[in-house]
């Protein structure tokens, strides 16, 4: 295909060349058209019998340009008495190439990997070589083309529904914002730009959907983290479990302090004369909400558990008679002994 003049070459197999002037639905082409197709063409025949081709071949790398014939860079070629090897932006906005080796006022615009704007969602188009180019993606993307969306990074989380991110800092209403705001709004919102357009979500923390149950009160602990304070009756992270308190029957008691089992006090019941339920309830509810996993009624109104609210060998000095139970199967400890309450 080399024996085409370089305004005449065309991708045919064979190498066959524009034919020009060509007459194609009675009009007349000194070049090439789009006319009736997406690309530039031409006749291979004086008047069209429908044998075309597309104009041009494909330039090599570092060779490309915006020429509509198909035309390449001519490298080195001579500008103004000065010889160039690569494209210039000698006086021109942008990088070009004269079309013969010797200037003649034939040129064009050198085609870059990156005029076709490859990199996605704001990413920058940067060439790494004559025919390549690599993307530099915002925080919120990655990819080759930056098409793929990263979720939020740590207090940068909204409810927008594209899942676009907070923007920090960011400027509202000519004031610098590193974090999220209430300012002109009922609940914490945020930028979705470096400065204000318009466009805004509200900032969603791990509390936003208040993932505590039954009653609890959340709390921010961190960026993804929170911990709620549970209602009583309830346990577990979420406060999804009920607690259980199980009765694990009467034992004794030492008789020396430093030697007994359940030798913490943390609870009195009031009034000699209670039903063993209201002193269980009492002791129970003290007991949750300081987060102890034990504790024993002793001395028929005395609430006690372990030094450290965990389950240990209360079991260690064996069973014993001396204890009051109701039909419920809930229980009080007389003088050094405790009725035992266990929960997971």
């Amino acid at each position: 295909m080399s024996w085409c003049h370089p305004d005449k070459r065309t991708d045919n197999p064979h190498g066959r060349c524009c034919v020009f002037p060509f007459v194609y639905g009675g009009k007349t082409y000194n070049s090439c058209t789009k006319v009736a197709h997406h690309i530039f063409w031409c006749s291979l025949d004086k008047v069209y019998k429908g044998h075309w081709a597309n104009c041009g071949l494909r330039c090599p790398p570092g060779k490309k340009t915006d020429n509509p014939h198909g035309r390449c860079c001519v490298f080195p070629f001579v500008y103004g008495g000065k010889k160039y090897k690569s494209c210039t932006t000698v006086a021109h906005h942008r990088l070009w190439c004269s079309l013969d080796k010797v200037y003649k006022g034939h040129w064009a615009n050198c085609a870059s990997p990156c005029k076709s704007l490859p990199c996605k969602n704001g990413g920058t188009c940067t060439m790494s070589g004559p025919d390549s180019f690599f993307c530099t993606c915002t925080d919120e993307f990655k990819g080759e083309t930056c098409e793929k969306r990263l979720p939020c990074p740590s207090g940068k989380k909204t409810d927008n529904p594209h899942g676009r991110c907070c923007v920090f800092p960011f400027v509202y209403g000519g004031k610098k914002y590193e974090s999220c705001t209430k300012v002109a709004h009922n609940r914490l919102w945020c930028s979705l730009d470096k400065i204000y357009k318009g466009h805004w979500a509200n900032c969603v923390n791990p509390c936003t959907n208040n993932p505590c149950q039954n009653g609890g009160v959340c709390t921010v602990t961190g960026d993804d983290s929170y911990s709620c304070k549970c209602a009583e009756g309830y346990c577990g992270k979420s406060c999804e479990k009920a607690v259980e308190w199980k009765s694990e029957g009467c034992y004794k008691e030492h008789n020396r302090a430093r030697k007994m089992v359940l030798g913490y006090k943390f609870a009195t019941v009031q009034r000699k004369k209670r039903k063993i339920k209201e002193v269980f309830d009492i002791c129970k509810v003290a007991a949750e909400k300081k987060g102890y996993k034990i504790f024993g009624i002793r001395n028929m109104k005395g609430c006690f558990t372990t030094s450290d609210g965990e389950v240990h060998n209360f079991k260690k000095y064996g069973t014993s008679s001396n204890c009051k139970v109701d039909y419920n199967g809930l229980g009080v400890g007389k003088k050094l002994a405790n009725f035992v309450f266990t929960r997971l």
